[in-house]
């Protein structure tokens, strides 16, 4: 896990962990909604998603991971760096047989290279310590 040693990634990862756990169902449902306004109003072509293979790059409280299910992800695999993030993007999803949960660091992820045909991350890299090798790792497992 390399990457998730370091004093950045722990604090980041206690910082934002449990951020969404202070959202209200209701809050966090509206959240998702946000987030498909702004695909929307980008233009962001939802077949890119459809039947797809997709990555959630620091899920948080799994927001992106719902919003790719409910426009027909056929795989999304839900990273953070945060064990509570994680437990709470688990709870919010609930039991889907098409969702992984993993604790990574978008540094260093513990994929093989072209694993993904989507790869959404979103407020995460500019946390890091090296958005660089971020943006190496996304592009390097994604098709």
């Amino acid at each position: 896990m390399g990457n998730l040693d370091n004093l950045t990634t722990s604090r980041t990862g206690a910082l934002y962990g449990d951020l969404w756990r202070r959202y209200s169902d209701d809050a966090f449902v509206h959240s998702i909604s946000l987030v498909r306004q702004r695909m929307v109003a980008n233009d962001f072509d939802f077949d890119l998603i459809k039947g797809k293979r997709c990555l959630d790059l620091g899920c948080g409280g799994g927001r992106a991971t719902a919003l790719m299910l409910e426009q027909g992800a056929s795989a999304v695999i839900a990273v953070d760096i945060s064990e509570t993030g994680l437990q709470d993007a688990a709870e919010r999803i609930g039991v889907c047989e098409n969702v992984i949960f993993e604790k990574a660091s978008c540094l260093d992820l513990p994929f093989e290279d072209g694993s993904f045909d989507f790869v959404w991350c979103s407020g995460v890299l500019h946390h890091t310590e090296s958005t660089q090798q971020g943006l190496r790792e996304l592009f390097r497992v994604l098709k």
